[in-house]
């Protein structure tokens, strides 16, 4: 009796799994036939680098369908200074120390399933994967020099809680985690880590239109939301 109850919760386990996909697959095939709406963001959101801190800045540009997925490019930078130092040795035999400064950044392609959405309140999971480099640089009697340059790929899946005030302000915090599947074995850092965010979020785009209510970029933008 236990082994047919096991194989009964298995089974409707199993169907809510399909059930849930086949909606999903559903709700992604209709929002994708809808008419986009371009959207603008940027974040800063905080990180670690071998147990340090590390803000990264980035900026995402892309199209809304359906208020459902947001689907575009973006790039992400550090924006927080690394030293280490490096000796010289010049060409009279002295060595010379400068301080190398870490470079850290990737474009990326963006992708976000809005799964809950009501006028004020949005729950999403943004998923993006990027190509870049890093490396390290010095200056050297005016010189730039880079060190230790190589691709990387990281990968971030987050998730996303908005509280929107009115249609050109509002909160929304963001917890994910940076995976790096393709790292920078020259540069001894751990940049695996935890991010997230949290604050004022402004729809730029929105304002423009409240602005600029008549000019040809605004009537473009409203005629794609219809």
């Amino acid at each position: 009796m236990k082994i047919s109850r096991t194989f009964f919760l298995f089974f409707v386990l199993i169907g809510i799994h399909f059930s849930a996909q086949a909606q999903f697959m559903d709700s992604l095939r209709s929002s994708i036939h809808k008419r986009p709406k371009f959207f603008f963001s940027f974040n800063s959101r905080s990180s670690f680098i071998t147990n340090n801190e590390a803000d990264i800045w980035g900026f995402v540009l892309g199209v809304n369908f359906n208020d459902k997925i947001n689907i575009g490019g973006g790039f992400n930078t550090l924006n927080t200074t690394f030293f280490k130092n490096k000796q010289l040795r010049t060409m009279v035999g002295n060595d010379s120390t400068v301080k190398e400064t870490l470079s850290f950044f990737y474009w990326s392609y963006y992708v976000e399933y809005i799964f809950y959405s009501t006028k004020h309140w949005q729950f999403s999971i943004p998923f993006q994967i990027g190509i870049g480099n890093s490396d390290y640089q010095y200056v050297y009697r005016g010189v730039t020099y880079t060190d230790n340059q190589n691709m990387i790929i990281p990968i971030e899946p987050v998730f996303s809680i908005t509280y929107q005030f009115n249609k050109w302000l509002g909160f929304g915090t963001n917890i994910g985690y940076r995976f790096m599947l393709v790292n920078n074995a020259a540069i001894k850092q751990n940049f695996n880590s935890p991010t997230y965010d949290f604050g004022i979020q402004i729809y730029y785009i929105e304002i423009f239109k409240s602005i600029f209510p008549h000019c040809k970029i605004t009537k473009k933008l409203n005629s794609n939301s219809d």
